[in-house]
């Protein structure tokens, strides 16, 4: 009996994408039934929204103020996020990162539009690294708050054919929902004790939304050179 890994790989090769990220998330809905309750029990819960902040773009720090009030610049730090969820870094500008060598890349949004910044997810839960790299312009109206579709690609420590059983479930059921979430983000920062920062998510009218907020993340200035090594070179996460 075929493995779920082995059987990706049979269908993959059957399509011309270089990530055939809904085939092989479709097959895994129909080998695993409940895949697909969950997905819509998830989406339920992330579009469950607050009511409206009146004042919510006076309680926080845009990504770029909360970087110069914490002692850095734009250009040598990040904001980034090592604790809670899958390390993740958010960039103002458009420098992304210089991905090590030996990494495999894989365009899953193309964008051809502007770009201002860029948002940097490591996967968490998988023994391989696979890194979910969003890039864009603020939007709407170029609020420095807010973040809509842009493009999006997975940058992995190895191609995806040779990912395990579980990497495989559970990274291409996340990269589908991830590349399909079309809501509008508007994060601010808020200062906590320990020098770093808290973000809020809302949606642009204002209105929270409640399970992103429910376990906020502490986000801290760190410089560029840390933050590579925290996504890319210490990518075995079944080390920590």
């Amino acid at each position: 009996m075929k493995t779920f890994s082995q059987l990706a790989v049979l269908v993959g090769s059957a399509f011309a994408s270089n990530l055939p990220i809904d085939d092989i998330a479709q097959m895994f809905e129909e080998l695993v039934p409940e895949i697909g309750q969950y997905q819509e029990e998830t989406e339920i819960e992330l579009s469950r929204l607050g009511p409206p902040d009146p004042d919510w773009t006076e309680n926080g720090l845009t990504v770029a103020q909360a970087i110069t009030q914490g002692g850095g610049t734009v250009q040598t730090h990040v904001l980034g996020e090592w604790e809670v969820g899958g390390h993740s870094a958010k960039i103002v500008g458009d420098k992304p990162f210089d991905i090590p060598e030996g990494f495999v890349r894989y365009s899953v949004r193309p964008h051809d539009g502007p770009i201002d910044n860029h948002y940097y997810y490591r996967m968490t839960n998988v023994p391989e690294g696979i890194v979910l790299h969003f890039f864009g312009s603020k939007q709407p109206k170029a609020d420095p708050r807010c973040n809509g579709q842009g493009g999006m690609e997975v940058i992995a420590s190895t191609p995806w054919e040779e990912w395990s059983d579980d990497t495989m479930l559970f990274a291409f059921v996340g990269i589908r929902a991830s590349r399909d979430d079309d809501r509008v983000y508007c994060s601010v920062y808020e200062p906590d004790s320990d020098g770093g920062y808290y973000e809020r998510s809302y949606n642009p009218e204002g209105r929270p939304y409640l399970v992103v907020n429910e376990d906020l993340r502490a986000f801290t200035v760190t410089s560029r050179e840390h933050a590579l090594q925290e996504l890319f070179e210490h990518h075995d996460v079944s080390a920590e």
